[in-house]
């Protein structure tokens, strides 16, 4: 009995390895997300996944990786490899700034496009220089959203002029708070068709 016990356990730990906790299991599968998505990061509306830690070469590298489906009924297209801390503040400023503001717009925000999230790489892509908070998992690039009313807006095109600048121009700031480092096309030529956030220097943040 107690050898059958234990084996049920063992199948059971395999079969669920990797897997998001049992809550948000229902809220994923009615947004269609994969059969291994659920809660993660102690988060009901953060479905995603656990997934191995990511390691090196040098200092690159997750530990206790996820990759982020879904933040507050939201979905990351394509999903994002980044860290519980990273992902929990991505949840509060899409649930607190760009869903709201969105809204208020007369619609909804139900995607957003990821340009970004981990990659061993220095700032910039530049051959030399400090490494880039995508490197620890600690970063995630925006470049569009999507709404409810079928509009696709995006940091390149919309931006500088449009009915939807005041929007992004709105989100883009209130990402500073949630964030330490927000960056988008004021900072520079390499955020001109991106909203770059994460979660560094929050004591005394750095907002272009």
């Amino acid at each position: 009995m107690i050898v059958r016990t234990l084996a049920l356990l063992s199948a059971v730990a395999l079969t669920t390895c990797g897997r998001g906790g049992g809550e948000g299991i229902d809220l994923a599968r009615a947004m269609g997300l994969p059969a291994e998505v659920g809660a993660i990061c102690g988060n009901p509306l953060i479905l995603g996944e656990r997934i191995a830690d990511i390691g090196g070469p040098g200092s690159c590298g997750i530990e206790d990786a996820v990759r982020v489906h879904a933040v507050g009924k939201v979905r990351l297209s394509p999903s994002a490899r980044i860290n519980c801390q990273t992902a929990q503040a991505l949840y509060e400023w899409t649930t607190g700034a760009a869903q709201p503001v969105a809204r208020q717009a007369g619609t909804s925000l139900t995607g957003l496009k990821i340009a970004a999230s981990y990659s061993c790489r220095r700032r910039n892509n530049a051959s030399s220089g400090k490494l880039s908070e995508h490197a620890r998992g600690n970063a995630v690039d925006i470049s569009a959203f999507r709404f409810a009313n079928g509009e696709t807006v995006t940091v390149l095109g919309d931006w500088a002029g449009g009915d939807w600048s005041p929007m992004l121009q709105t989100v883009h700031a209130e990402a500073c708070g949630p964030f330490g480092v927000v960056l988008g096309p004021r900072a520079n030529r390499y955020h001109r068709d991106h909203f770059h956030f994460d979660i560094s220097n929050r004591s005394s943040r750095y907002c272009r």
